[in-house]
């Protein structure tokens, strides 16, 4: 492994989310995440004595899931996924996407109907979490 790719990953959760035995930490990724670096990560959670939980997001799945607004089935996701924030200590968030404006053709009614489910969720974990976002 890259020795920067392992004191890239110390750092985040040694000196960023300073993770403590038992801690939860949820290492999303989004888009074309480096794998040798969620890897290293979750070695490094581990070593703290932390649980580590990973969970991968594809913008373009997701574009097709938000373009229909429908506020049903986000009401729903998102109010599983703020029960899941609430049980995590840490949040480090990985971002490498290919297309940044994935979602520029979503309608404005769909993003809203998408930004008010998932406002809840990240004020949770800004609030409530250790975290960082690369």
């Amino acid at each position: 492994m890259d020795p920067r790719i392992q004191q890239l990953a110390s750092n985040l959760v040694n000196y960023s989310c300073t993770i403590q035995p038992g801690e939860k930490v949820l290492i999303n990724c989004v888009g074309d995440a480096p794998k040798p670096l969620v890897k290293a990560l979750i070695k490094e959670v581990y070593k703290a004595e932390g649980v580590p939980f990973v969970e991968f997001v594809d913008p373009s799945i997701e574009r097709e899931l938000i373009m229909p607004g429908n506020e049903a089935q986000l009401a729903y996701r998102y109010e599983k996924e703020l029960d899941f924030m609430k049980g995590m200590d840490a949040y480090i968030g990985i971002r490498g996407g290919d297309n940044v404006t994935e979602l520029a053709d979503v309608s404005g009614e769909s993003m809203q109907v998408y930004m008010k489910h998932m406002r809840e969720v990240l004020e949770e974990r800004v609030n409530h979490t250790k975290w960082v976002v690369m």
